[in-house]
Order: C-alpha cells, then sequence, then structure tokens
C-alpha cells in the first residue's frame, strides 16, 4: 500500500447556498493508484484524519472560519485522544452504528459539558432508529438526514421530538438545489 494520504473535505452548504462547515474525510491511494474510503480500523482512520488535519495542513488551512465535521465512532468516543480536537473548530459527529450505552451517553455528557458539539450521522427518520438514539438528543447539535434513505421526507412526529430538544437539521447527499 502506498503511503499517499489525502484529507478530502465535503462542503457543507447552507440554505443560503454558503459553506457551513467541511467534513474531513481520510483517504489513502493504493499502489494502483485507487483511491481507498474503507478502512478496517476506523479508530485508525480517524485518527489519521485529524493528525493530518492538526499537523501536515493546519485545520485554518482545510476549513477556513467554518466548522471541520470529524466522524467518530464508539471506539474514538472513548478514547483518550479525543481530547486532542480543538472544540471551537470541530464537530464530532457520531456514526449510526454507534452503540448507545450508559458508559457512551456519559461521555457524550462530559464532552458537550467541556464544549464540545455533536452531530448523528446518516439518521433515518424511523421510530425504531429515533428510540435507539434518543437518550443522546440532549447532546446533539445537529442530526444529519440522509434523503436518499429517507425518500426526502421527515415525519412530523420526530421533527417535534428533534425540536424538543433544539437540533438542527441537516440534510445529507443533497446534490442540487432542487
Amino acid at each position: 500500500m502506498s503511503d499517499k494520504i489525502y484529507i478530502a473535505r465535503q462542503p457543507i452548504i447552507d440554505a443560503n447556498n454558503e459553506i457551513y462547515a467541511y467534513e474531513l474525510l481520510f483517504r489513502m491511494r493504493d499502489d494502483d493508484g485507487e483511491i481507498k474510503t474503507l478502512f478496517d480500523d476506523d479508530l485508525l482512520a480517524t485518527a489519521k484524519v485529524l493528525v493530518n488535519a492538526l499537523n501536515h495542513f493546519g485545520i485554518k488551512s482545510l476549513v477556513n472560519d467554518s466548522y471541520a465535521f470529524l466522524n467518530i465512532d464508539q471506539e474514538f468516543l472513548m478514547d483518550q485522544l479525543i481530547y486532542a480536537i480543538p472544540q471551537d473548530k470541530f464537530v464530532l459527529e457520531i456514526l449510526e452504528t454507534t452503540i448507545i450505552n450508559d458508559v457512551v451517553i456519559d461521555k457524550i455528557k462530559k464532552l458537550k459539558e467541556l464544549g464540545y458539539r455533536f452531530a448523528l450521522d446518516d439518521v433515518l427518520n424511523c421510530s425504531e432508529f429515533i428510540s435507539k438514539f434518543e437518550p443522546i438528543f440532549p447532546y446533539l447539535d445537529i442530526i444529519k438526514l440522509d434523503v436518499l434513505l429517507n425518500d426526502n421526507k421527515v415525519d412530523e412526529k420526530n421533527l417535534e421530538i428533534f425540536r424538543k430538544y433544539n437540533i438542527k437539521l441537516l440534510a445529507e447527499k443533497v446534490e442540487t438545489r432542487e
């Protein structure tokens, strides 16, 4: 495997077509020149994004005055490395595969008290998904709804739950203004 490491940044655009943030993603190019996006070790991938963003590029050069969204799994959330993330520039994006339990909830609460911001990735507009993640809703700033997985619809009952916790909605996989 080649050691070509890339930081991909996906712009997150607001309703006024202004850049709100960038989602930072780790990419590697293999010996055949193929860009790889899947990793056996999510903690390693997240750590490499973080190290490259902070050390090699500088977060300011990557996102300017915007926020940086960083995918985190349960393992990274519980790791001490998470404290190296500057809370004023990053939104920690909790993956939908994260197992929600008391330890995870306590860690998210502690980080929130320290000023970290959180988003929940790939939210499905169904009661099972909402029930699974509702224990962390008091600590979330943003819900990322995948419009392809949700048929471009949001259940009004779920919208009320998001409003109750003052969570902003962000639509994912939107490629055009239409």
